[in-house]
């Protein structure tokens, strides 16, 4: 990794991490569309996609990992971030589209009945044509 990455002691989002990297080549972040989902397979569940509107600079879940959506009980495609719960930091959004840069962030997240879980969280930027950051690749994994 070169000094530009992020730290990420997951090896799983690593792995993801250096998928997306290849992708963005030397760019300052790759396509949507330069993903294929097969490449993706081992990654499918647990992908959120996020577009960014320009406009009201509101994030909404293109795609929302069935993973993600069994665990917290509650399908998130197509919805808002900021429709959500407590759990959902729009501050890591807000900050990927301002600094262009790759998020990894681990927490301990209250649960319903009390529990508590360890939540790493990984935000990379994408773009819908290549000429803006208006989208957010994330994948989450929870222990």
């Amino acid at each position: 990794m070169s000094r530009a990455d992020p730290k990420i002691d997951d090896a799983f989002l690593r792995g993801l991490y250096q998928h997306w990297k290849s992708k963005r080549g030397r760019r300052p972040y790759p396509k949507w569309s330069d993903f294929d989902p097969l490449e993706l397979r081992p990654w499918l569940g647990l992908i959120n996609v996020v577009e960014v509107e320009p406009a009201t600079r509101r994030f909404k879940f293109r795609i929302f990992g069935q993973s993600g959506a069994s665990l917290l009980g509650v399908e998130l495609t197509g919805r808002y971030a900021d429709e959500l719960p407590d759990y959902v930091v729009l501050a890591d959004y807000t900050t990927l589209i301002e600094t262009g840069k790759t998020i990894y962030k681990v927490r301990e997240i209250g649960m319903p009945g009390g529990r508590t879980m360890r939540l790493m969280r990984l935000l990379m930027p994408l773009s819908a044509r290549g000429d803006a950051l208006d989208m957010i690749l994330s994948a989450i994994r929870f222990e």
